[in-house]
């Protein structure tokens, strides 16, 4: 499903059943035999285990174990973070989000590591990314949605469906996605690069269109934020770039055009 469509009354059964099925979970047993009541603790929360012991006639005992979990996730144990196709964020843990159309962004939904590592998938089977804007997802996996904006029009959100042990729970987990500026970008050809590199300044739009008259620099910066080169006076919409006899790394690109800091990232590899 790459564009979402809210089902409300769908979504609202599920939440519901999830809760339904949380009542049922364990906490404390009582029973013999082959049947057992297993009911949970008022305010239990998280994974535990069941164990079985079987006393055989012939005096043989042996157990077996089941693990589940008592009570839903938690959004606040969980955040949204996104970054642009050079891996530099595009906002803060759980937005807003700054996007822009035509553009690429990876977007990750991940535990607070400072719960417990019992509790980094916290009984999450699966994870599903919708938008409320015009996009379509590219790649993802598990925690992961990679995809490209296809338009955006002001302030619009992201958020994240789950499937959980206790079953469907909708908008687990919703973000603010905005349009951001979207004047200009920096691009690399290739990136990752050996010895040299193009770099090109493209406007994202129509309105924004390149002023080949206009003087702009170019700084570049190792991870150790050394200046590693410094270009004055250029035009033309596109540089070269040599990168031979640089350690393999990833590069901080500012470029200063008609007043405003353009960044990107360029990789270097050996």
């Amino acid at each position: 499903m790459d564009k979402y469509t809210p089902k409300n009354n769908q979504r609202k059964n599920k939440r519901k059943n999830c809760r339904l099925y949380r009542q049922t979970l364990f906490s404390t047993t009582s029973g013999s035999g082959s049947t057992a009541n297993i009911t949970a603790q008022s305010g239990a929360s998280g994974s535990g285990t069941i164990t079985f012991s079987f006393e055989m006639p012939g005096g043989e005992s042996f157990t077996a174990k089941k693990t589940f979990w008592v009570g839903e996730p938690d959004p606040a144990d969980f955040y949204i973070t996104a970054v642009d196709n050079y891996g530099s964020p595009i906002g803060p843990s759980n937005g807003p989000f700054q996007v822009c159309p035509n553009n690429y962004y990876t977007f990750y939904f991940y535990p607070n590591y400072n719960l417990p590592e019992s509790h980094h998938r916290y009984g999450i089977d699966d994870i599903d990314f919708y938008f409320d804007f015009d996009y379509d997802i590219v790649t993802g996996g598990y925690g992961w949605a990679y995809i490209v904006v296809n338009n955006i029009d002001g302030n619009s959100y992201g958020l994240v469906d789950i499937d959980a042990e206790c079953g469907f729970i909708s908008e687990f987990k919703v973000v603010n996605v905005n349009e951001g500026y979207c004047g200009y970008l920096l691009s690399f050809t290739p990136n990752p690069t050996t010895n040299e590199t193009m770099l090109a300044i493209e406007s994202v739009s129509k309105e924004k269109a390149f002023d080949e008259t206009v003087d702009w620099e170019l700084e570049i910066y190792s991870e150790t934020q050394i200046l590693k080169t410094k270009k004055t006076n250029l035009r033309g919409q596109s540089a070269k770039i040599q990168t031979a006899g640089w350690k393999e790394g990833v590069y901080l690109v500012r470029v200063n055009y008609k007043d405003e800091v353009l960044t990107g990232k360029l990789v270097v590899k050996r």
